[in-house]
């Protein structure tokens, strides 16, 4: 196996967004890609993390293999290194990683492994209502942090020209609506609708993927909402979260 990265802060964040929801992640190599999959306990929120072999600058795997490392472990060995390439090697009992940073200077680290079964790519087939994107996740953050502070339930409906979150308790409401260009990117709807999610889950989970990179919003009726944090063409990390009634 010999593969290649050319960012190794951004693959440190990948692992660390993963690393907020479980404490140990699982990585599948495969011939085509690296992935790792995650479903919370109480199933509320999927975690798909994908990255081409496009997405690197050298992948190759003779042979499918798949190993869970500690989520701690991440930020302690590679949380330090934030430019330069990252080669992955696996030996023995132990994923290696070698940075070479820009200036030439090469580290090497590792973290013990356990060997793994290969996870079972999940494909969830749901026809969503409306499609919304944003440069990155700060401002839905805010959104549902705003939220947050009325109720323990925000709803997220798909309007003609807007995206609408609101909730309301106590006789105090919240309202926010989300346009083309004020802020989204672009806004798809093909069938109007709404559901209704945790406040908690939805905020964490967003604050998780904000600053991985262009984040691409899908709901619709009573369905999970799909938060895909796009890296580049070839590596992104999704995450649904599934509504409340």
């Amino acid at each position: 196996m010999r593969i290649e990265y050319s960012n190794v802060g951004n693959l440190t964040e990948l692992l660390q967004s993963m690393g907020k929801f479980t404490d140990k992640i699982t990585l599948n190599f495969t011939g085509d890609k690296l992935y790792s999959i995650h479903l919370t306990e109480d199933k509320s929120v999927l975690l798909i993390l994908e990255l081409k072999k496009e997405a690197f600058n050298e992948y190759s795997v003779d042979e499918n293999i798949s190993i869970s490392i500690p989520s701690d472990n991440v930020k302690s060995i590679l949380g330090k290194f934030r430019r330069g390439t990252v080669e992955m090697a696996i030996t023995n009992d132990r994923l290696r990683f070698v940075v070479r940073e820009s200036k030439g200077v090469k580290n090497t680290v590792s973290v013990k492994i356990e060997k793994e079964e290969q996870q079972k790519i999940i494909e969830l087939k749901v026809k969503s209502g409306f499609t919304f994107t944003l440069p990155d996740g700060g401002m839905l953050r805010r959104v549902v942090e705003d939220a947050g502070t009325i109720g323990e339930t925000v709803k997220v409906e798909g309007k003609k020209d807007a995206v609408i979150f609101s909730t309301s308790e106590l006789g105090k409401s919240y309202v926010a609506a989300l346009k083309q260009g004020k802020p989204l990117e672009s806004l798809s709807v093909e069938e109007e609708g709404y559901s209704n999610y945790a406040v908690e889950i939805l905020d964490s989970t967003v604050s998780a993927i904000t600053k991985l990179g262009k984040l691409e919003v899908s709901s619709g009726n009573n369905i999970p909402i799909k938060l895909k944090a796009i890296v580049s063409d070839f590596a992104s990390l999704t995450a649904w979260v599934a509504p409340r009634a």
